[in-house]
């Protein structure tokens, strides 16, 4: 019993002590050590609730619009982590979906990259008066674009997005009638109000999050520039192939043409090359080899032949079967 007595009155005496030296170094440590969540007895406060309360339900909408769950419903939403008095916000972070790590926290960027965007803020000279969100306020399959999708320009010249967005995904992100859109628009102009005096920067991470800002942006009468040029837009001659997307381990994809019926047409003419392995090359679609070989493993394919070949080119793949996919969908 004496052992326990000694061992319960070392733990209050750690706690009593850890508990002390956060109000040596804050001050305030109820500031940044607990959150209390909005204050309903604030006009703002109650803003934040009831804008909290009509998240949309963004699993179910990607169902409907994509035909898939584009979202992971089961932790529920991480809409933000911020400081919600007024004025306590000097600079906000916009990424693009939570980690593991955020869903379990119940708040965004907990995990490497509210790290790295910490560091960034001290950079600045700030500390706890940052602010997180995301593109979604729930974590995503994949990626928010598909990287390495082929397009034909410049009369048959083959290139390759470094991140393009289906119709459908686009509408369901960034579209200004689309709830996600709306909703997020929403929470990013109630951070501005609810910090008129002290937010003195947004920083964005990513494709996503530039595209964040832009919407809000737009939504609110400005006007903000393509990525690429409106005169390549415009062109008659750039075409983007029917594609599915392909998981390539991890959180990673790869984009792989389909014919009219939907058939896997890198699957068809690989076949065809395989039987030579010395004429196969990685495309430069592919941002790492890795995901060549996850794909080929997930299709049966054998490849142990050409790893060395697949390892170490990243070139002239799209003469053998890249041409040969653009020619049988156009």
């Amino acid at each position: 019993m004496n052992s326990i007595l000694r061992t319960l009155c070392l733990l209050a005496a750690v706690m009593l002590s850890m508990q002390a030296t956060a109000v040596e170094l804050s001050g305030e440590p109820e500031n940044w050590v607990y959150d209390a969540g909005p204050n309903p007895n604030t006009e703002m406060g109650l803003q934040l609730i009831q804008l909290n309360a009509r998240i949309p339900f963004m699993p179910g909408l990607s169902e409907e619009l994509l035909g898939e769950g584009k979202f992971r419903a089961p932790f529920g939403p991480i809409p933000w982590r911020m400081l919600q008095k007024p004025n306590s916000v000097k600079i906000l972070f916009i990424g693009q979906d939570g980690t593991h790590i955020a869903e379990a926290a119940g708040r965004p960027a907990t995990a490497g990259f509210g790290g790295r965007a910490h560091d960034l803020a001290n950079h600045f000279g700030v500390d706890y008066s940052a602010a997180f969100i995301n593109t979604y306020a729930f974590t995503i399959y994949g990626q928010y674009g598909d990287y390495g999708v082929p397009y034909k320009h410049d009369n048959g010249k083959i290139g390759y997005t470094r991140t393009f967005l289906t119709n459908e995904l686009w509408m369901l992100s960034q579209g200004q009638l689309s709830p996600v859109t709306q909703w997020r628009n929403d929470l990013i102009d109630w951070i501005i109000r609810n910090n008129k005096e002290s937010l003195k920067m947004i920083v964005t991470f990513g494709g996503s999050a530039k595209d964040t800002i832009s919407s809000y942006i737009v939504s609110r009468g400005g006007n903000v520039g393509t990525r690429t040029s409106e005169r390549f837009i415009d062109r008659e001659d750039v075409q983007v192939a029917e594609y599915s997307v392909e998981r390539a381990g991890g959180n990673f994809t790869f984009p792989v043409p389909v014919d009219r019926f939907g058939n896997d047409l890198y699957k068809k003419y690989l076949a065809e090359e395989m039987k030579d392995p010395s004429k196969i090359r990685i495309s430069s679609s592919c941002k790492r080899s890795d995901q060549f070989e996850d794909y080929l493993k997930s299709k049966g394919e054998s490849f142990d032949s050409s790893r060395s070949v697949i390892n170490s080119h990243y070139e002239d793949y799209e003469q053998i079967i890249i041409r040969q996919v653009m020619n049988s969908q156009w």
